[in-house]
């Protein structure tokens, strides 16, 4: 994996401590609301606030779960690795980033 260099005091362990409790927050107060909702969220913008550091998380998810990060790594990184014949199909759309995160270092490939 590249070494990525992050402009923060906090420890990787305490990134995904606030990282994990934001999404925790965000998906309970979330769970029944509409996707425009989701994302306006202020527990959503605090993800998005935490910048590069919350992509590895977020596709780490994708990994695990396939929670879908899709809108917020677009915004966070700028791009969308997503292939055409893929939209709609969130378990393709899940390894494009997955791949897309591989090659851009921020996660194993294992």
């Amino acid at each position: 994996m590249v070494e990525r260099t992050t402009h923060t005091l906090l420890s990787e362990e305490e990134i995904r401590g606030i990282f994990d409790t934001l999404k925790t927050k965000w998906k309970e107060s979330v769970s029944h609301h509409a996707s425009y909702y989701q994302t306006n969220n202020p527990y959503y913008r605090a993800i998005i606030e935490m910048g590069e550091e919350a992509v590895p998380l977020m596709l780490g998810s994708l990994q695990k779960r396939q929670e879908l990060w899709f809108g917020a790594l677009i915004e966070l990184t700028g791009e969308n690795p997503i292939q055409e014949g893929h939209i709609g199909r969130p378990s393709l759309m899940a390894e494009d980033w997955i791949e897309w995160g591989i090659e851009k270092g921020y996660i194993d490939g294992d």
